[in-house]
């Protein structure tokens, strides 16, 4: 049986699309040249097909005006809640936590 969730969160991509891309009316091109990147790393995020890494989130936040933890939390969310579908009931009962000594 696998672990479930209510809904996967939201990827940081999708947030690139709407709110970036679409309220700011920016090409992914335009969007790429802002950030010194290729625009086929901006079209890999927005597709979810990448994720988003530290730099990509301190680019991310100086262009927003944002801080890049917010990204990356809003990616480790996602990635998280992916990795615990992964993962059933018995994996988990059978990893037995480490003990400390006092």
């Amino acid at each position: 049986m696998k672990i479930q969730q209510e809904r996967c969160p939201t990827h940081p991509g999708t947030y690139i699309k709407e709110d970036i891309l679409g309220e700011m009316k920016l090409t992914q091109q335009q969007l790429a040249d802002r950030l010194n990147v290729s625009r086929r790393t901006v079209n890999q995020i927005v597709n979810l097909k990448r994720s988003i890494t530290p730099g990509m989130a301190l680019r991310i936040g100086l262009l927003t005006q944002t801080s890049p933890e917010m990204w990356i939390n809003i990616q480790t969310a996602y990635d998280m809640w992916n990795a615990r579908q992964v993962m059933t009931k018995e994996e988990i009962n059978n990893i037995q936590p480490l003990l400390v000594e006092s």
